[in-house]
């Protein structure tokens, strides 16, 4: 896999959760958007700095924040199927 594909799985994980928040009607919810939304940007410039490790070390964290939490409604399920998407995308080899 290339990097390129790696950023642009970043960027469609980014733009649900960016949707999702704007869809949520739960305050709550906005918050883990977004607590969401900032552990992505991390991710993101980690990418971009070719610092995979740090990259999947975020998205390590991640996992277990939406293990711990729940996201409402549909917007929420678009939301933790686009990171179970990108999750696997970043677990895959990559050059």
């Amino acid at each position: 896999m290339k990097a390129n594909d790696l950023l642009s799985g970043w960027a469609a994980y980014v733009m649900h959760l960016s949707s999702s928040v704007d869809e949520s009607t739960r305050s709550e919810d906005r918050q883990q958007y977004t607590r969401h939304l900032a552990a992505a940007a991390v991710i993101g410039a980690n990418l971009v700095a070719r610092e995979y490790a740090a990259a999947r070390a975020v998205l390590e964290a991640e996992r277990r924040t939406y293990g711990w939490g729940y996201l409402s409604d549909p917007p929420g399920d678009r939301a933790e199927r686009a990171f179970a998407t990108f999750e696997r995308l970043l677990s895959k080899d990559f050059e």
